[in-house]
């Protein structure tokens, strides 16, 4: 652009990034990050943790003659097999939707709906391993919820 009769040397006549396209600095690619990192995490600490906690314990003829025969503490994985693996790593899956379109025109739907599927498992998984998930899917919603560039 000129000023005065003169070029700016600090500029080349375009303002922004060109439309459809979506500028990603490496702040914003660490950002991107977070979220499935999050929810590897929480992924790893419902099937590996010792969330299950059984007691196995034997009544005497009188109320107060109950003695504990067994204490055990299991794992997600221990007691429910490797099919938990898949319930355990969707959300991981969906919170690494947005990276896969991250420089194109569908990221912002990406970060979206990315967000929105991460606060549903939370909400239905909730009262099982749901909750874990809770910081990916804020984390997820903070990243979508960022303002978007002119023009997408």
């Amino acid at each position: 652009m000129t000023d005065g009769g003169h070029r700016c040397p600090f500029s080349d006549g375009v303002r922004g990034p060109p439309a459809g396209r979506r500028l990603h600095t490496g702040v914003m690619r660490r950002a991107l990050l977070v979220a499935p990192g999050l929810a590897f995490l929480a992924a790893v600490a419902a099937v590996c943790l010792p969330l299950q906690h059984s007691v196995v314990s034997q009544s005497g003829p009188g109320p107060l003659q109950t003695m504990e025969l067994e204490t055990a503490y299991r794992s997600l994985l221990q007691t429910e097999g490797v099919s938990v693996l898949v319930a355990a790593g969707l959300p991981v899956l969906v919170a690494l939707v947005p990276l896969v379109f991250a420089g194109g025109r569908s990221a912002r739907r990406a970060e979206i709906a990315s967000a929105v599927v991460l606060a549903g498992f939370v909400v239905v998984a909730g009262f099982s391993i749901g909750l874990f998930y809770l910081p990916a899917a804020l984390a997820a919603a903070l990243v979508a919820r960022r303002t978007a560039p002119a023009g997408v």
